[in-house]
């Protein structure tokens, strides 16, 4: 038994020593920058360097080095005023969440009311079991839930007030890159 162990404790620090990065995070983001001089440029963001932030009118996730064949435009730190960043597809991500969150919790809402006694002694002209109650209530509930979830990814982006500082590009970057796991240990 102890052979099988050391061989099991062996062969999970080799396992744990060859995964010790962090998974690189796919993600699209779209930009809108404002530069010193009153311009306004929007495209995606296929990378962000030390100094500049690289602009694209084409589609590409954030990448440490982009594709060369991809025509980016670079702007320094010291000619950006404002940038607003929001993730590619927020509000069909809002829509979704909002409606599953919205179904599940109207459907919980409607098992847990239970059925509607009916005694004879009156009418109930709206008497619903738990189920039909859940049935409605996941309705509802997924119909209000998507709505608001798709008003809130709508709205959803950050904005970096720049004016050509570098420490306030360098709190950007890091905000940027921690979105997508890469974190520079600077």
């Amino acid at each position: 038994m102890k052979p099988f162990l050391t061989l099991l404790l062996v062969t999970s620090l080799l396992w744990v020593q060859a995964h010790d990065s962090i998974p690189y995070k796919m993600r699209t983001f779209k930009v809108s920058v404002y530069t010193v001089s009153g311009q306004k440029i929007t495209g995606y963001l296929p990378s962000i360097t030390d100094t500049s932030l690289v602009i694209s009118n084409n589609q590409h996730y954030l990448s440490q080095f982009p594709p060369k064949e991809l025509k980016t435009t670079n702007l320094n730190f010291n000619q950006l005023e404002l940038v607003t960043v929001r993730r590619k597809g927020a509000t069909g991500r809002g829509i979704l969440i909002g409606s599953l969150t919205g179904i599940g919790t109207g459907m919980i809402i409607g098992l847990v009311s239970g059925d509607d006694h009916n005694d004879n002694s009156t009418f109930c002209f709206f008497c619903f079991t738990a189920e039909e109650k859940a049935l409605m209530g996941g309705l509802a509930g997924g119909i209000l839930g998507g709505l608001v979830g798709g008003i809130i990814g709508a709205l959803a982006h950050k904005q970096f007030p720049i004016g050509g500082n570098k420490p306030a590009f360098d709190k950007m970057r890091l905000s940027i890159l921690e979105k997508i796991g890469r974190v520079p240990l600077e």
